[in-house]
């Protein structure tokens, strides 16, 4: 059977897709530092190409990406690397089903659960960027490219990078007795790790044809202070918060997971508490 190629296999989402994927199923390796090198900005299309003739991969799983930086960088990795990927499967892997990872960040904010055909509304770079990307994957898809992109909204758990909202908790907490941070009061839609990386893996593998667009999201609200306090309960922390007061640019952000659950069969299953607990357990004391 032909093996699946995880592009981005060293990020986030990327290790936990590579860690997660069922024995016995080929896997490749791909990107800036694990298995073959590959940068698909800098990387040549003839390079891009012969990688992808050598694998001869039933999919392509895109988790790489930039979520901090400049314009241009977002750009650059967000949209300009989804384009040369597809023009590269299209000369070299036709057949070869795109999964790619998306971003929540692409609606903006709503005040109640998106689905896949809600207005794009993103705010700042990176959401318009990651949007970019999609928008790259569905043209493609129009003109006969197998390809879905997986909106993944606010994965948690262990791992997780020292920039994101749980990576700065944890940190935090690690380092000392205060907490300087934003706004409490937004709304996220969190969702496992390993959850999100068990439905990328069965995206890849699906014997069918998939929607464009799927939402990869848990489809429960939860404020912000909410995920903050139980961080606090799981690490037994007694020190002090000061959060800023008002409100962000994106408010409010949860998911309708109907059309996933009913693509895949797939729904998330691992606690929010269990999330935090393993991700505070993964970071050294």
């Amino acid at each position: 059977m032909a093996p699946v190629l995880l592009v981005g296999a060293s990020g986030f989402v990327g290790r936990h897709v590579r860690d997660r994927f069922p024995a016995g199923t080929g896997l490749a390796l791909a990107g800036r530092s694990a298995g073959t090198p590959l940068d698909l900005v800098g990387t040549p299309h003839a390079d891009i190409c012969r990688l992808l003739a050598e694998v001869r991969p039933r999919a392509v799983i895109n988790c790489a990406g930039a979520v901090l930086g400049s314009a241009d960088r977002l750009v650059a990795a967000n949209a300009v690397a989804v384009s040369r990927l597809v023009a590269a499967m299209r000369e070299a892997a036709p057949e070869a089903r795109l999964v790619h990872v998306g971003s929540a960040g692409e609606y903006g904010s709503h005040a109640r659960p998106v689905a896949e055909d809600a207005e794009c509304r993103p705010v700042g770079h990176y959401g318009v960027s990651k949007l970019a990307g999609t928008a790259l994957v569905r043209a493609a898809a129009g003109d006969g490219l197998d390809g879905v992109v997986l909106r993944l909204f606010n994965p948690v758990g262990p791992g997780a990078p020292p920039a994101s909202l749980l990576g700065r908790l944890i940190a935090g907490m690690r380092a000392g007795h205060e907490l300087h941070l934003g706004v409490t009061g937004d709304v996220r839609d969190f969702l496992d790790v390993r959850d999100a990386a068990d439905a990328i893996i069965a995206a890849a593998l699906a014997p069918d044809r998939l929607p464009p667009v799927l939402n990869l999201a848990r489809g429960r609200p939860v404020p912000v202070r909410e995920l903050l306090d139980l961080m606090i309960d799981v690490a037994s922390w007694q020190g002090r918060v000061f959060a800023a007061e008002g409100e962000s640019a994106l408010p409010w952000s949860c998911a309708d997971v109907s059309a996933i659950e009913a693509a895949l069969g797939w729904r998330a299953t691992t606690k929010l508490r269990d999330s935090l607990a393993d991700a505070w357990h993964a970071v050294p004391s």
